[in-house]
């Protein structure tokens, strides 16, 4: 087992069991925020490691971390560089589709958050790029 599939493992127990207030986050708090600092120091490593956890198949409440803390922030840190490898991991995993069309993007965060909606197939939830009231989300009329 390498040192990214124990991290994974550790990071999927831990939020599978109620997250920040649960004993299972609490003992491997240091592991956690290690997790959480990934997107913007290690992108690359933060990179692989949002596909090892899409790859374990974990509990939907997990998922919806991971695209909310971790996708969401390797996006807004580096939006430019990962959006072509999102759009081809988007077209070959719905999971991963999915959890991009999650993600609350707006142009203050990256330039290319309508692009990342486009990829996904869904409306953005600012659709002027502005913080305001988010929209329900909609499929695109394609999609």
């Amino acid at each position: 087992m390498t040192e990214l599939d124990n991290l994974v493992d550790e990071w999927i127990i831990g939020q599978s069991h109620g997250g920040v207030g649960s004993e299972q986050w609490k003992s491997r708090q240091p592991l956690m925020l290690e997790v959480m600092s990934l997107p913007d120091g290690e992108p690359e490593l933060a990179w692989q490691f949002i596909l090892a956890v899409i790859a374990r198949k974990p509990p939907q409440q997990v998922l919806e971390i991971l695209s909310a803390l971790l996708l969401e922030d390797l996006l807004t840190a580096h939006g430019p560089l990962f959006i072509g490898r999102a759009a081809q991991q988007a077209a070959a995993c719905d999971v991963f589709k999915k959890l991009l069309g999650d993600v609350w993007l707006s142009s203050d965060d990256t330039p290319v958050w309508r692009e990342v909606y486009a990829i996904a197939g869904v409306e953005p939830p600012f659709p002027d790029g502005w913080r305001g009231e988010a929209s329900e989300r909609q499929p695109l009329p394609d999609a």
